[in-house]
């Protein structure tokens, strides 16, 4: 439903966020305790979305050589 309304780019970058907002929900619906666990999950998530969304430095890398045909070996 939500790739009808706007990109995939956009969706894929909410789903990740999904963890952390049943974590924080949790907490305030049902009354889950904010655990050293959880605090933990909260984090790594987010570090794995920096991780996947940062792009590194892009470094030219050297041509590789055309690779030889069998005749000429």
């Amino acid at each position: 439903m939500a790739l009808q309304r706007t990109t995939p780019t956009l969706v894929a970058n909410t789903m990740t966020i999904n963890p952390i907002a049943a974590g924080l929900l949790a907490t305030q619906l049902v009354g889950e305790p904010i655990t050293l666990n959880l605090v933990g999950g909260v984090i790594a998530v987010f570090a794995g979305i920096w991780i996947a969304t940062t792009s590194p430095a892009q470094t030219k890398a050297a041509p590789s050589p055309a690779p030889q045909s069998f005749e000429n070996r």
